[in-house]
């Protein structure tokens, strides 16, 4: 892993921020960029035509880890149309910029409607 650069989407959130650990404790060259920016990461909204393309071209990376997405503020929001082809613009721009491989992980509305919380990894 040593040798693979990684870019990190989303990197200043959550999910984001454990990947960037994770990856870095396994030896890999590790960049991260967030619409919010950051400690360490660089401020890329990727909704902007062209960022994804800019940011792959400077940095090179090996794999790209999408964790990038527009949280739900409410409970609401979780099916709101428009927010979801947000999410999927974010994704056909990265795509549309050509990058070597993605991997593209997201925590959004894996679990469904939990009963109770919180909802640990190990809920069916």
């Amino acid at each position: 892993m040593s040798a693979r650069r990684v870019l990190v989407t989303g990197a200043a959130g959550y999910l984001g921020r454990e990947i960037t650990g994770a990856l870095r404790r396994l030896g890999a060259q590790t960049f991260g960029c967030d619409r919010a920016g950051g400690e360490g990461v660089e401020t890329a909204d990727l909704e902007e035509a062209g960022a994804a393309s800019a940011l792959l071209a400077r940095l090179e990376p090996d794999v790209v880890v999408h964790a990038a997405a527009i949280v739900p503020v409410r409970g609401d929001d979780y099916h709101d149309q428009a927010q979801a082809e947000l999410n999927l613009r974010l994704v056909d721009r990265l795509i549309a910029a050509r990058p070597k491989r993605v991997v593209f992980i997201s925590s959004m509305t894996v679990y469904g409607e939990p009963c109770a919380g919180p909802v640990a990894e190990e809920s069916a």
